[in-house]
């Protein structure tokens, strides 16, 4: 007669289930972790994010050769009364905003008309960095301007 325990026995449903479960969530951890090291492992991205018009100019000015640098240079000295006269109306604009925020009882309307004053002023110092790079690449040389053009192309 044969033993029944010497027959070998097929898995239930259950652990068949069960070590499918395991495999997916050693599969989906092992994802997991590839990713993490791929993005820790990634370079700085090329183009970073500017928090200013300074950082901006500054930026393209070491992108450009050395005369045509001193073309920005000479463009930015000429706004420059105009660009800190819009940082500092930017930066009170800001000051104001917060004092109205930290009040204990929110004026809704003048917070959002000193939120609206902070946008303007913020366009506007937009708007005056843009004249001076719009200013600059217009005197710069046809082979620095192609260059610029196409580093910004690739991107």
């Amino acid at each position: 007669m044969t033993n029944l325990e010497d027959i070998p026995r097929r898995p239930t449903r259950r652990a068949t289930l069960f070590k499918l479960g395991l495999l997916a969530s050693i599969c989906l951890n092992i994802a997991l972790a590839s990713y993490v090291v791929v993005s820790l492992r990634a370079p700085e991205p090329e183009f970073p994010v500017l928090r200013s018009a300074q950082q901006a100019l500054s930026l393209l000015e070491q992108r450009l050769p050395a005369g045509d640098a001193d073309v920005l240079r000479e463009t930015y000295r000429t706004r420059e009364p105009e660009l800190a006269a819009a940082r500092a109306a930017y930066q009170q604009a800001r000051a104001r905003a917060v004092v109205l925020a930290a009040q204990h009882d929110l004026d809704r309307d003048a917070f959002r008309a000193a939120i609206k004053d902070i946008r303007e002023k913020r366009i506007r110092l937009g708007d005056l960095v843009t004249d001076i790079v719009e200013n600059t690449v217009e005197r710069l040389s046809p082979e620095t301007r192609r260059k610029l053009v196409d580093r910004y192309r690739s991107r």
